[in-house]
């Protein structure tokens, strides 16, 4: 749940560095979508989406939740859905 919330910061990120971007833009450094699409690209996805994405993927099998249609588990068999591979065979 920390995971979910902590990337609401990126929101806290824009805000943080707005004075730096306006001296910067109106310096003419940059543009702001060359700024928004390297703060994306560089600092939020790697940052705060990938780890989300490995966190999640993890936990998931972790849980013990399987993919529908595996051995023993096809649709019209009568068998009980879920349960540890003994339980399937009674």
């Amino acid at each position: 749940m920390n995971q979910i919330f902590g990337n609401l910061s990126a929101i806290d990120l824009f805000i943080r560095q707005k004075h730096i971007f306006i001296h910067e833009n109106a310096s003419g450094f940059y543009r702001v979508s060359s700024y928004f699409i390297a703060k994306v690209l560089c600092d939020i996805i790697p940052m705060r989406v990938l780890p989300l994405c490995i966190f999640a993927s993890v936990t998931y099998f972790m849980m013990g939740r399987r993919e529908r249609g595996g051995e023993g588990e096809r649709e019209g068999e009568g068998g009980r859905e879920g349960g540890t591979k003994r339980e399937r065979e009674k």
